[in-house]
């Protein structure tokens, strides 16, 4: 299956004049803690922003949007206890 891009907007692709939009997850990286969200769904972010923080052995590790977007979910929240990594933490479309 090919893909084309549409012009207005990085996430959104058309196929056989479907158009598809596409939703980035962000999963967390190592066990865990969460220390603290800081985005909401709704929230439009910037690549680079950072959206949570993780405590790991007492060191804070940021986990940063990898693309712009808009927050369509978020599945976790502050000071929740034992994440594995590999968790979908928040998608962005």
């Amino acid at each position: 299956m090919r893909l084309k891009k549409c012009a207005q907007s990085k996430q959104q692709y058309v196929h056989k004049g479907v158009l598809y939009n596409m939703s980035t997850e962000v999963l967390t990286s190592v066990p865990g803690n969460i220390w603290k969200v800081l985005v909401e769904v709704g929230d439009q972010v910037n690549e680079g922003d950072v959206l949570f923080i993780m405590e790991v052995m007492k060191s804070e590790v940021n986990h940063n949007a990898p693309i712009s977007g808009t927050v369509i979910e978020v599945n976790i929240s502050n000071d929740q206890e034992g994440v594995s990594p590999g968790t979908v933490a928040v998608v962005i479309e």
